[in-house]
């Protein structure tokens, strides 16, 4: 299987950084080596007429604990969609549902590129419902020419709890586990102050907005050293931003978004990687105005077992 995946992988035209800015051609190609070698997902493993074909999922126990069930997350599918290979990518996905309920999972979400219609219908043919399509954009912060601006900063200690309040209350509320309405509206809620919380105990970045004297809103992101050393660029990562509904209007999401940009050039950041929801019209014109522009495309789905 080693050998049929090297043989594969350098025409393999799914790879979510293949199209990546990079300073060697191949360099996506030892970003997912890395993902492979360095995972703690249980893979689903076929070959057909000689290619291999795999599905990656993550199973959290952090998400187990919050949720108060198993939820799964589908974050690798490798296929060519050939005839051969669909019937061992339908196989694969029918082990790894029957593995999932057989280990007390009731939820599986999974993630595929965009350009893969055979294997997103074989998905639909499971059961698993459309929720969404995420853009994965990029842009390169010596074309940005941003200054630091004042009004954003890195977030002291003094800010969890208001940084927690503006993720718990004021989301962008179409997001995947919103969308889906059966999942418990306020774990969905909790669930991003949850992940504000783990950032900052891990000493993770996060930027914040202030007006009139106070934490107005927050923008979460991350140095992400396995891109930088895979790639070869200084790579920041955009996560999540959140602004008090108080202020919208004014100019602040903005202003936090591209005084963001300019944190993570002062920080060395060669390129920055985000992502958004093709529904979130304001997200998008947010990074459009950000010079980023778009390299990945990926379908969301969501099966309940």
């Amino acid at each position: 299987m080693v050998k049929a995946v090297e043989a594969a992988l350098p025409s393999y035209p799914y790879d979510h950084f293949r199209c990546y800015p990079s300073t060697a051609k191949d360099s996506w190609q030892t970003l997912f080596y890395q993902k492979l070698l360095n995972s703690e997902r249980t893979f689903f493993v076929d070959l057909g007429d000689n290619f291999p074909i795999f599905i990656g999922v993550g199973m959290n126990q952090w998400d187990r604990d919050h949720f108060g069930f198993g939820v799964a997350a589908i974050d690798i599918v490798f296929s060519n969609e050939t005839s051969i290979s669909n019937t061992h990518m339908a196989q694969l996905l029918q082990r790894c549902v029957a593995h999932l309920r057989d280990h007390d999972f009731r939820f599986v979400s999974a993630r595929v590129n965009g350009d893969m219609l055979t294997t997103l219908q074989l998905f639909e043919a499971k059961g698993f419902r459309y929720v969404e399509n995420i853009i994965w954009p990029v842009a390169r912060c010596s074309q940005l020419a941003q200054s630091l601006d004042p009004a954003v900063r890195l977030m002291h200690e003094g800010d969890l709890q208001q940084v927690v309040r503006i993720a718990t209350n004021y989301q962008y509320e179409r997001g995947h586990f919103h969308a889906d309405r059966r999942f418990d509206r306020k774990k969905v809620d909790q669930l991003y102050a949850k992940w504000i919380e783990t950032s900052w105990a891990n000493k993770e970045p996060i930027a914040v907005v202030e007006h009139g004297g106070r934490v107005a809103g927050y923008f979460n992101f991350k140095m992400d050293d396995e891109i930088s050393r895979a790639l070869g660029y200084s790579y920041g990562r955009f996560r999540s931003l959140a602004l008090d509904a108080a202020v919208r209007g004014q100019g602040l999401g903005q202003k936090l978004f591209r005084g963001t940009m300019a944190i993570i050039a002062s920080m060395g950041g060669e390129y920055i990687d985000s992502g958004y929801a093709t529904k979130n019209h304001t997200s998008a014109k947010l990074h459009s105005l950000g010079g980023f522009y778009s390299v990945y495309e990926e379908v969301t789905l969501h099966l309940w077992l």
